[in-house]
């Protein structure tokens, strides 16, 4: 993400002097004396007090315009498919081409490219990226055409691991439906770190957290650590960290491979998996468990070969 910083927009600023009613983009508003009513660039209106007010200052040479004295810095990326954001009571969908903002991990919020375009400026005077090719909100189900950056986007976020564990980590391997070329995809790069023991990868869950990951419970693997980046309205990587011995890093590494290697299942498993976002959109859980005997079946062929 590149950092943006929100210009200073001049808005008219009137005190009001006599009831009335407004409409804004939250609907009708019953203002009064004792507030004041602002009029932005677009004619949105909307109102507040004295000490709403006293956050502003005036334009000069402009009577009656002001501009709000702060100084917020966003990060920003503009998305390069449809999302859509839920909270308690909550709901908003963002189309391709509008900018995720993020103010801090749990304030996230879409921009139409418009608004965007007129409200914030980049920090450092050159724009960022155009658009973004990963991020999943949690719990959403959405499945994606493949994109050829996932590759470059695991291979920036394995170097940073490296750097970070050094020779702990025996590999970083890409796993999930990003790591096989032309597979439709959810948004959200998996990556498996292989150690050699996993009592001892526990110790580095402080230095990954301060890289920005967040352990999460996984009592189904429990032959895992498992991990995931991003807000919690923008999931963008999955990491597991497994000994190269354990079931979860045989089959991760046979599932894939197989895929990339048979072009027949591969289409059968882009079909299974449209259809499923289709049907439960909201329930990643349920996703996953349709996915189940595909995956069972495809793991029984790719093991044969291997002598399992």
């Amino acid at each position: 993400m590149t950092r943006y910083r929100k210009k200073p927009v001049p808005i008219k600023i009137e005190p009001v002097e006599e009831p009335r009613t407004i409409t804004t983009l939250e609907g009708s508003q019953q203002i009064g004396p004792g507030q004041y009513l602002a009029t932005g660039t677009k004619g949105e209106q909307w109102a507040f007090g004295p000490d709403v007010f006293d956050t502003y200052e005036p334009v000069p040479g402009r009577p009656d315009y002001y501009t709000k004295r702060e100084d917020v810095t966003v990060e920003a990326v503009r998305l390069a498919y449809p999302v859509e954001i839920r909270r308690p009571g909550w709901k908003h969908e963002g189309k391709a081409g509008d900018w995720f903002v993020t103010r801090a991990p749990d304030d996230q919020y879409v921009v139409d490219a418009d608004v965007f375009a007129e409200t914030y400026e980049p920090v450092d005077g050159t724009e960022g990226q155009v658009s973004r090719a990963v991020g999943l909100p949690r719990g959403t189900v959405l499945v994606v055409p493949y994109r050829a950056e996932w590759k470059r986007l695991f291979e920036e976020e394995a170097a940073r691991l490296r750097s970070l564990l050094g020779a702990a980590a025996l590999a970083v391997e890409h796993t999930g439906s990003t790591a096989v070329e032309g597979l439709d995809a959810k948004p959200i790069i998996d990556l498996l770190v292989v150690v050699r023991d996993l009592e001892e990868a526990r110790g580095w869950t402080a230095r990954l957290e301060a890289e920005g990951y967040e352990s999460r419970p996984d009592e189904e693997n429990p032959d895992r650590l498992y991990l995931v980046k991003g807000g919690r309205s923008l999931r963008t990587h999955h990491l597991s960290l497994a000994e190269a011995s354990s079931d979860f890093c045989r089959d991760h590494l046979l599932f894939r491979d197989y895929l990339r290697e048979h072009a027949e299942a591969r289409e059968e498993y882009r079909a299974l998996k449209h259809r499923l976002a289709r049907e439960f959109p909201h329930d990643r859980g349920a996703y996953t468990e349709g996915k189940g005997d595909f995956v069972k079946r495809i793991l029984e062929r790719a093991r044969r070969p291997r002598g399992r």
